[in-house]
């Protein structure tokens, strides 16, 4: 038993170093603050976390990851994840969760050109809201899988629309004071005004919302500012009528004769429907 445990410890470290030797590749990774992994057995739900107000003897912050992690292919993401969440916070530590959420899951895919979300799941609830705060929940008895989903397929349509890494490193460690909507809304105009070649639609959140709702259902792979994803399936819910929605989300329903005065003639047959705020 002995020498089966020290082997599976060698196996953790040995995957640790290969991870954090390859996300090394990345300079901003440089910035990351020391921190400390502690494996529990118990997060069979969560796989992995950074508890906000858990400290080591050090006062470093501590990734709780289950062990059985390290036996999948996506443990490295979900490190990577949780270093971005680390880091992040070292520069903005009263950001909104969807923003944290976002930026983690964009940070995540550039170390390791990976996702851990099924982006189906943002199609599947009219109150999958893209600024969803989850004040006071369990995140193991509330699903939080379609507003995790909806916060990366934005933060990656504005990273591939909006000035790429420039724009990233914006997000990641600006010292403005603004949080949620307003911040990403100031990223967005200094990204235009420093680059002229951007789509308008990266001049505003508003307008990148709107854009990026009409991306995420049409998903036409002939235009760039109307698609997301290169190479996914997707389907998505059509509702007979306009629905009651969450703040920042989106539906499509189905064309009676017009479509109302408030929403977007999607196509012969379809609405898109936006709730802002």
């Amino acid at each position: 038993m002995g020498s089966s445990k020290e082997l599976r410890v060698d196996s953790v470290t040995s995957q640790l170093q290969q991870s954090l030797l390859l996300f090394s590749n990345q300079t901003w990774m440089a910035q990351t603050p020391p921190w400390s992994l502690s494996l529990d057995p118990q997060l069979s739900q969560l796989k992995g976390v950074v508890h906000p107000n858990l400290t080591d003897s050090d006062g470093r912050p501590v990734i709780l990851m289950n062990p059985t992690s390290f036996l999948e292919d996506r443990y490295s993401s979900l490190l990577a994840h949780e270093l971005i969440h680390i880091l992040h916070k070292r520069f903005r530590p009263n950001e909104q969760w969807w923003v944290k959420e976002g930026v983690a899951t964009l940070g995540q895919h550039l170390l390791t050109c990976k996702y851990s979300i099924n982006y189906d799941w943002s199609y599947e609830k009219t109150d999958a809201s893209l600024t969803f705060e989850p004040k006071d929940i369990d995140p193991t008895q509330y699903d939080l899988r379609p507003h995790y989903s909806l916060a990366q397929m934005y933060f990656l349509f504005i990273y591939k629309s909006c000035g790429a890494e420039d724009l990233f490193l914006n997000l990641l460690n600006s010292s403005s004071l603004k949080v949620g909507v307003e911040f990403i809304d100031t990223v967005l105009k200094r990204s235009s005004e420093e680059n002229s070649q951007l789509p308008v639609f990266c001049s505003s959140f508003a307008d990148s919302f709107k854009q990026f709702q009409i991306a995420r259902y049409r998903q036409n792979f002939f235009k760039a500012e109307e698609h997301i994803m290169l190479t996914k399936r997707f389907g998505y819910a059509i509702y007979e009528s306009r629905q009651p929605l969450a703040p920042y989300s989106a539906i499509i329903y189905e064309k009676n004769q017009k479509c109302d005065s408030r929403d977007i003639d999607f196509d012969f047959a379809k609405c898109l429907q936006i709730r802002w705020n």
